[in-house]
């Protein structure tokens, strides 16, 4: 009988020991854990944007997205990583998927600035320009301030061919960022091509058996607007003391979705010294 107690005293306080042991090394093992979660934490935003940025560079859209894909499980609801996917899809071309992406952003929080302006270059890579008129002009009145917003702005006017809009804007990022080379070059690109065009020549005939015979043309051409232009022009021949002239003149349409068409005539007093030109009106397609 007392062997038996005393075989059950040591097993009791084996029993009572093991469960402290367990408990210590659970609480140590929690706290470890803890430890490392929280380091992983304050590390990990700064690991994987700087591995998404090196794939982005190298152009490896699919890498990238596949870290970024990555961190969306494990934080389903953190918008800001799903900002970034838009983002690299937009770098990537995929742009419909970016667009969807923006979309959904948005519709949770409409707050950020930087998420509209994504949409709006997103839209005008598109090619829907009035979405993204929409979408950046709501992000330039969030934070008015910020000289890439204005810029962003000017590239959406400068596409809807609103040329005096996009100036005052890149103007406006110039003014906020003295040091853009975006606004710089923005500005650069709406002073547009010259207007006029003057083309001039002079041609000598030297012979040793009369006098010299020569010729001078000139012609103008004038871009009126982006679909009219006008060529007018005018020669004058010298062939042995005979003068001659022939003034020519023609109207372009342009229609980039199309073709350019030229309707014009030609007159002249040959004096059997030129080709003679009747008075003609033509019409070309080029």
């Amino acid at each position: 009988m007392w062997s038996h107690k005393s075989d059950l005293a040591p097993s009791r306080s084996t029993s009572a020991g093991s469960w402290v042991f367990r408990l210590l090394l659970s609480s140590r093992s929690l706290a470890l854990l803890l430890f490392v979660s929280l380091a992983h934490g304050q590390g990990r935003p700064q690991d994987w944007q700087a591995q998404v940025r090196s794939y982005a560079d190298k152009l490896d859209w699919s890498a990238a997205l596949l870290i970024i894909d990555a961190e969306i499980a494990c934080a389903p609801r953190d918008l800001d990583l799903k900002a970034w996917r838009a983002r690299v899809l937009t770098w990537a071309g995929r742009l419909g998927e970016a667009e969807h992406d923006y979309r959904e952003i948005l519709n949770v929080d409409p707050r950020d600035a930087d998420n509209w302006a994504g949409l709006a270059t997103t839209c005008l890579r598109e090619g829907k320009i009035e979405e993204a008129l929409r979408a950046i002009e709501i992000a330039v009145q969030m934070d008015p301030n910020r000289a890439d917003l204005h810029a962003t702005y000017a590239r959406v006017f400068r596409a809807a061919g609103q040329r005096i809009a996009a100036r005052s804007e890149f103007k406006k990022a110039l003014n906020l960022d003295p040091a853009s080379t975006e606004a710089r070059a923005g500005l650069i690109s709406l002073r547009g091509q010259p207007k006029n065009e003057f083309r001039g020549g002079l041609e000598t005939d030297s012979l040793n058996y009369t006098i010299p015979n020569q010729g001078q043309w000139a012609s103008l051409i004038t871009r009126w607007t982006p679909l009219w232009s006008t060529n007018l022009g005018a020669g004058f021949y010298q062939r042995s003391g005979i003068f001659a002239d022939k003034f020519v003149g023609s109207a372009t349409l342009h229609d980039p979705s199309f073709a350019a068409i030229t309707v014009g005539g030609a007159i002249a007093d040959d004096h059997t010294v030129i080709p003679r030109v009747k008075r003609s009106l033509t019409s070309t397609a080029v």
